[in-house]
């Protein structure tokens, strides 16, 4: 499953996350201009600035200003870097980031932005209301419904520089640098799971029961969508849909804890302090909703059994982990039991590790399906992702993998003796 490190992108290399390609998704930046020009949280913004110019409301003078390039990783929405140059100073920029849906998606409940917005703005409020359980996210200024403008819904936020950690090994860090990073991975986790979500305005943003017995059913359903319009992959259909069946005779008793949940929680989804061992930005959380915490954790927990630079979806199996200063699987789950402020009994630490290798082989099927998606987008030609060929290529492999953990790692209800 490896690949030959001298065939991995710049952009996929450690911490460089952040970097942009060349536009590989067409953007009408004459609409967005003219849009932009209109739209009062924009300009306002553009006023409160260093900016000398005057007339912001000018559709070609914002154009000639604003130039766009696309950020390399990420598989779903395709995200631009959108940069504003002073035309009186060099030196003076305004960076903002676009986040669009694609024109062509498979499923009419994928790729979800304007929940995404929703979450961000209410993980701001909660973070003015709790300092002290600080969620860092970029800041939304502005979402547009309207399709006509770049031919689907998008929003605009903050640019937030840091390091993003591509490789979830942190390579160029010191030990002590990585077990910093992670007691803070952990520490946002946790934060991010004693949310009040019904204080910030999410109370109506899922259903808490059944978590993942109702996304069980979803992802069968988008998986079917998928394969149809790829015309192709009946096997690996078949294969999902078996995963899937097994997976749902324990649902229904697995721990359900409920609290707002991000829905990709991994290190290539976090943003760190360029010098400082913290995180500044936790991205991406268009699959967040209410449900079951525990699969936040066992998404983190996935990078354990994937491989260095495998594309798209690196991980750190067969490192030495003690030398690297990176935790366990065993290890993270007992930091973020710990790291639980008030926990109930479904939180012990016993439940979570006799119920780990369930969420573990629930998270793969999940990027099954969404690996799955990106094969289909690829074949489209609307793939968001520059490496999206090589990654739609790890299909087999992934089912192949969940299979062999769904093994491993039985629900208790399989075994007297619980395995990690």
């Amino acid at each position: 499953m490896g690949v030959d490190k001298k065939q991995v992108p710049s952009y996929l290399e450690g911490d460089k996350g952040q970097e942009t390609t060349a536009l590989r998704v067409d953007l009408d930046l004459e609409s967005l201009a003219h849009w932009m020009t209109r739209q009062p949280a924009l300009t306002s913004l553009l006023l409160a600035s260093d900016f000398k110019f005057a007339d912001i409301t000018d559709q070609k003078r914002v154009q000639r200003m604003l130039s766009v390039s696309q950020f390399g990783f990420g598989q779903s929405n395709p995200t631009f870097l959108l940069t504003l140059q002073d035309p009186n100073s060099s030196s003076q920029t305004l960076q903002w980031v676009l986040r669009k849906k694609p024109n062509k998606i498979a499923h009419a409940s994928a790729h979800a932005l304007h929940r995404e917005a929703k979450v961000l703005k209410a993980v701001e409020r909660h973070n003015q209301l709790h300092p002290d359980k600080q969620v860092p996210v970029p800041r939304v200024h502005i979402c547009c419904n309207d399709q006509k403008v770049l031919g689907a819904e998008f929003y605009i936020m903050d640019f937030v520089k840091g390091r993003i950690f591509t490789d979830p090994s942190m390579p160029h860090l010191t030990r002590d640098q990585r077990i910093a990073h992670y007691k803070d991975i952990i520490r946002v986790l946790a934060n991010l799971h004693s949310i009040n979500y019904e204080e910030v305005g999410l109370k109506d943003f899922g259903r808490p029961n059944r978590y993942v017995e109702r996304q069980l059913d979803r992802l069968i359903s988008v998986s079917r969508a998928q394969s149809d319009l790829a015309e192709r992959d009946n096997h690996s259909m078949l294969e999902i849909e078996q995963i899937a069946i097994q997976l749902k005779q324990y649902a229904s008793r697995c721990p359900n804890v409920v609290g707002l949940l991000h829905g990709d929680f991994k290190v290539d989804n976090l943003i760190f302090h360029e010098t400082d061992n913290r995180i500044i930005g936790v991205l991406d959380w268009e699959l967040s909703t209410i449900g079951d915490s525990y699969c936040d954790l066992a998404n983190l927990s996935m990078m354990y059994y994937m491989p260095q630079h495998s594309p798209g979806i690196t991980g750190i199996a067969g490192l030495d982990l003690k030398k690297l200063g990176i935790p366990s699987r065993e290890a993270l789950i007992e930091m973020y039991c710990a790291s639980i402020v008030d926990p109930s009994p479904l939180q012990s630490l016993h439940t979570a590790m006799e119920w780990s290798g369930f969420y573990l082989t629930f998270l793969y099927f999940k990027n099954c399906v969404i690996v799955q998606g990106v094969a289909q987008r690829a074949k489209e030609g609307v793939a968001s992702s520059a490496m999206a060929g090589r990654v739609a290529s790890l299909l087999p492999t992934i089912i192949q993998l969940t299979q062999s953990i769904f093994q491993m790692h039985p629900p208790p209800s399989l075994s007297a003796n619980s395995r990690l």
